[in-house]
């Protein structure tokens, strides 16, 4: 396995507690950055040479379907990240603050995580309203999940 380690962005590591007791956490923040488009090209690629499906003993592939397969993440995860990302940075935004990228990645983790989480939960009214916002606005479209390595 490789030293996963030396590839992480600084200042995250796995000798924190929250990566050390979860290493997982770190790969669902790089793919909810990736999912609102903050994740860095190289850390992506870094990522994918971890060969995390031997890690995660999963089939193996993109190291997105990786993450989205170890956590059972379901076909709406986007929505969810992108929806929740939008309201918070416009309602940070107002208050004349800037919500950071990887902040919000920790956030959407920790909640999304928690147990009882309704993170991710939808009624059809809600689901429809999300995907509405998310249509109205100019932001990259959510990627899909479980999407196959060559058509990144």
């Amino acid at each position: 396995m490789c030293d996963l380690e030396q590839l992480l962005p600084e200042p995250r590591g796995l000798d924190e507690p929250r990566y050390k007791e979860s290493p997982i956490y770190l790969f669902f923040e790089d793919f909810i950055l990736d999912s609102i488009g903050e994740l860095d090209t190289q850390q992506s690629k870094k990522n994918q040479a971890l060969h995390l499906y031997r890690v995660f003993n999963v089939a193996e592939g993109d190291w997105r379907d990786v993450v989205a397969t170890a956590l059972g993440l379901s076909n709406t995860i986007h929505i969810a990240i992108n929806d929740l990302w939008i309201r918070n940075k416009e309602i940070t935004g107002k208050n004349g603050q800037r919500y950071h990228p990887l902040a919000f990645a920790q956030d959407f983790t920790d909640q999304y995580m928690r147990e009882g989480s309704v993170v991710d939960v939808w009624t059809e009214e809600t689901l429809k309203a999300a995907e509405e916002r998310l249509a109205a606005v100019t932001y990259p479209p959510p990627n899909t999940p479980l999407e196959q390595a060559g058509e990144r």
